[in-house]
């Protein structure tokens, strides 16, 4: 059979398979049997190639995440605890994160912060990094939405965006300003 009429294509090759039952005797119990009337799906078994450079592998910027609980700003600074997930390895590559706190309508409303993801250390207790993190002073509405945002500063992705509430009465002043 052309192997083009079976897959419905130009390929010019011809298969080959049985066309009748036949039975294999062999010593032992039982008998062997070989269908025959196969089609030519039931014969074919599918090729891959795979082509891989010598030497290389798949190798990904390591993670960071925040480690402090507190998701609540009261004043107009605080200071957060992130972690290094994994130590720099051969399939781990350094990362440089920008940290900082956007509001909801992703106006920037602290300073930010650069961590250098690119410690080698074993021990995980080693991984931690405190950043400080100063608010724009203005008036805030009373326990309103800002998020802590985590981009990595090569490929501007955001590894993360975390959820946390400002309440901050006292922020912007009173209008008693002279």
């Amino acid at each position: 059979m052309r192997l083009g009429t079976a897959l419905r294509n130009n390929d010019q090759r011809y298969i080959h398979f049985s066309e009748t039952s036949t039975i294999f005797k062999k010593a032992g119990g039982g008998q062997n049997y070989s269908h025959g009337g196969s089609s030519p799906q039931e014969m074919m078994i599918p090729v891959l190639e795979v082509n891989v450079a010598r030497g290389s592998a798949q190798k990904e910027p390591v993670s960071v995440q925040l480690m402090t609980a507190k998701r609540k700003v009261v004043g107009l600074s605080i200071s957060l605890e992130f972690y290094q997930t994994e130590a720099i390895s051969d399939s781990i590559t350094k990362a440089q994160y920008a940290l900082y706190f956007e509001d909801k309508h992703g106006v920037r409303i602290s300073n930010e912060n650069t961590y250098y993801a690119d410690s080698t250390a074993g021990a995980s207790s080693e991984r931690f990094t405190n950043f400080a993190f100063e608010f724009v002073n203005r008036n805030y509405e009373t326990n309103e939405d800002i998020y802590l945002v985590i981009k990595n500063e090569e490929t501007k992705v955001e590894l993360d965006r975390v959820d946390f509430v400002i309440d901050n009465p006292f922020a912007g002043g009173f209008g008693f300003d002279i």
